[in-house]
């Protein structure tokens, strides 16, 4: 009998041994001994404290042959064996939970949140069908801009974006705003396309390099009659797409025009003017002395001036004009009253045939006209003294134009 109660402690102790391990070995043992649960303590080994280790020493009690809880024991002490086999107790009761156990809680309600209203269906993509531009085909100055203007069709597409290309940036370039900058001489093709690249339209750009500027060259500005000669035109700059030009001559009855070439007829003022095909024009004025009308001129000047003195007018000798055109050349070469071969001048008027018994000479250069070189004389006192000298009373005029259009004049006086 007592053998019987060391194995039923032995199998007690292991069984709250082994539910100690869960945290229930309080309650199993309220459980078993009916009476509250005890508090547990694990050593450092892991053994248990406490529990059955205070109990009474049991006594030997005679082994049952049945099946349900030992005979040998109380009632008291039958009772949890019976709970522990899961059997009904003897009283007919049913089993009733620990009283440490709490009652089963009712789940927990969660608050309801309002729901998220869904997203609107997004709007529909309205494609691009055309792009129109405000050109097809411009032709713009070198270094110089244009702007472009598109439209996009229809005018509620989804995106109107559009960007520019150029074919050739060395002739043109394009800012997507379409500002086109004139680079260099050529064509180029610029394109407008949309923002899905499958539309586009496209304006032939042609870059020219503009005439700027025309000159007109020629050896001088003063020309005598029946005399040619020709002159020549700039163009600049020299790399100008279009070169042509066309010239004219606003005074025919002075001049002809053949080409470049100008034959002077008689004395007047011309001026020839060139144009460029773009419309730059330059001009240059000529001027064609008549120089026996020159001679003449300062003939009678030169009598005005002895009228005005009270002297009687020169009067004119063939010969002596002769002499005095020879002079005026000879001036020319050479302005001396020594001729160029270091003769005195006087010898000319020998060899046009004068007869003299007194003789003078005037010469100047570099005025334009009678009334200039005849005021020049008379504000000179050499000069004055033979144009208003009594003993004289034959006068030759003489007049030339040097290489540079320069004019050269000669009196020739006798008694």
């Amino acid at each position: 009998m007592k053998r019987k109660r060391i194995a039923a402690a032995a199998l007690l102790i292991a069984l709250l041994v082994a539910i100690s391990t869960t945290g229930c070995a309080g309650i199993l043992y309220a459980t078993l001994t009916g009476g509250p649960p005890r508090t547990e303590e694990r050593g450092e080994s892991g053994s248990v404290e406490g529990g059955l280790a205070d109990s009474p020493e049991l006594e030997d009690e005679p082994q049952s042959t049945g099946t349900g809880a030992p005979s040998g024991l109380p009632e008291a002490e039958r009772a949890p064996e019976a709970a522990l086999t899961g059997q009904p107790l003897e009283t007919g009761e049913e089993a009733q939970p620990p009283e440490s156990e709490s009652p089963a809680r009712p789940p927990t309600a969660w608050p309801q949140l309002p729901e998220t209203p869904a997203p609107p269906p997004p709007p529909p993509v309205i494609p691009v069908e055309s792009i129109t531009l405000d050109a097809a085909d411009i032709t713009i100055d070198r270094h110089s801009e244009h702007k472009l203007a598109h439209t996009v069709s229809p005018e509620d597409a989804t995106d109107k974006t559009v960007s520019y290309i150029s074919s050739d940036r060395t002739v043109a370039t394009v800012t997507n705003s379409g500002v086109v900058y004139a680079a260099g001489a050529g064509t180029a093709v610029i394109q407008c396309i949309s923002a899905s690249g499958d539309v586009s339209a496209s304006c032939n750009v042609t870059v020219i390099v503009p005439v700027r500027s025309l000159s007109i060259s020629v050896n001088r500005s003063v020309y005598k009659t029946d005399e040619e000669f020709s002159f020549t035109v700039g163009v600049q700059p020299e790399d100008a797409t279009d070169k042509t030009y066309t010239v004219s001559l606003d005074n025919t009855d002075a001049a002809d025009l053949d080409g470049s070439e100008v034959t002077c007829v008689s004395s007047g003022i011309a001026t020839i003017t060139a144009t460029a095909s773009n419309g730059v024009t330059a001009s240059r004025e000529i001027r064609i002395v008549d120089l026996v009308e020159l001679a003449d001129e300062v003939f009678r000047l030169t009598n005005a001036e002895r009228q005005n003195n009270g002297l009687a007018d020169f009067s004119r000798n063939s010969a002596l004009s002769a002499a005095a055109v020879t002079r005026a050349k000879e001036s020319a070469v050479h302005f001396s009253h020594t001729r160029p071969d270091g003769r005195d001048c006087f010898t000319a008027f020998d060899e046009s045939g004068v007869s003299y018994g007194r003789a003078a000479e005037n010469i100047a250069y570099g005025q334009t006209t009678p009334a200039e070189v005849v005021a020049g004389w008379m504000n000179s006192p050499g000069h004055r003294a033979n144009i208003l000298n009594p003993n004289l009373g034959s006068l030759g005029i003489g007049a030339e134009l040097d290489g540079n259009g320069r004019l050269y004049w000669a009196q020739a006086f006798t008694d």
